[in-house]
């Protein structure tokens, strides 16, 4: 749901922060708002476990995370 859209447009949750992201063999730090995910990028968020089950939702319809 998230892939095309802008770091800015996600409208995160205050309890969840984006790291990074991985794309192909590149680390990318989410300065920048306009920064748009693409399919295959990896999210590294940082949340509270009570948050976990929100990013699942608002990154993955598949819940590829631990």
């Amino acid at each position: 749901p998230v892939v095309g859209q802008m770091l800015a447009d996600l409208d995160l949750p205050r309890d969840i922060f984006i790291a990074a992201i991985a794309r192909d063999n590149d680390i990318f730090l989410p300065y920048d708002e306009e920064f748009a995910l693409r399919e295959h990028d990896t999210v590294l968020v940082v949340c509270r476990s009570n948050a976990v089950k929100k990013v699942d939702k608002i990154f993955s319809s598949q819940g590829d995370y631990f």
